[in-house]
């Protein structure tokens, strides 16, 4: 284990930049992804203090652009996220469901909870939300992942059913908090409020997405 890492998949000008600088200053890697690729447009950031490593999703790069990055940010995946993630010391998460954070001195954590709270803000979202899920599948992540209302809008539409892949294949468990009336074609185990509530007293890395 070692180091800080900060994840941002949203960013916001008017909330954010302090963190940002403190993180970076303190030489915590920076892995974008998502609408988070924003940050590497060159010009974007300016020169940064320290030695911070600077990363961007490729994949989520190629879906917005078409020139390069900013040369400070070397091309990544998903993949060398959840590696940093998981040796970390230390990471802060900036998701569209708000910010998750978690350090090594507050204990050990036996697995991760991946929590999906919002629902998708397009089709883009959509994708790299399950695209983010699936990235730590492959790494073979020890986690579960949890759908909290209203973001089970997710799983319902026809490009929901990519979802089914995390129990078709035996990947990831999908739990899903949603209304008794709501049917679903992706195989999840429902949960109420109340189950949710246990969930949430276990002591997980969570990554709030």
């Amino acid at each position: 284990m070692g180091g800080s890492v900060l994840v941002i998949r949203q960013w916001s000008e008017e909330d954010e930049p302090g963190l940002l600088h403190a993180e970076l200053a303190a030489g915590a890697t920076l892995f974008l992804h998502g609408d988070g690729v924003v940050l590497a447009e060159p010009g974007r950031l300016p020169e940064l203090p320290g030695a911070s490593r600077l990363e961007v999703c490729a994949a989520s790069w190629r879906r917005r652009y078409t020139h390069a990055p900013d040369p400070r940010f070397r091309s990544s995946s998903l993949i060398l996220m959840y590696q940093a993630l998981d040796r970390a010391e230390r990471y802060r998460v900036l998701g569209r469901g708000g910010i998750s954070t978690w350090c090594s001195a507050t204990g050990p954590a036996p697995g991760w909870l991946l929590e999906i709270t919002s629902p998708p803000a397009d089709a883009r979202d959509r994708a790299e939300t399950l695209e983010f899920v699936l990235g730590a599948a492959a790494f073979g992540l020890d986690a579960r992942v949890l759908i909290r209302r209203p973001g089970y809008n997710h799983l319902l539409t026809d490009t929901a059913r990519g979802w089914a892949q995390l129990s078709d294949f035996d990947l990831l468990e999908l739990i899903c908090e949603l209304p008794a009336e709501r049917v679903l074609e992706v195989p999840v185990r429902r949960v109420d409020a109340d189950a949710v509530a246990a969930l949430d007293a276990v002591a997980l890395r969570r990554l709030v997405l």
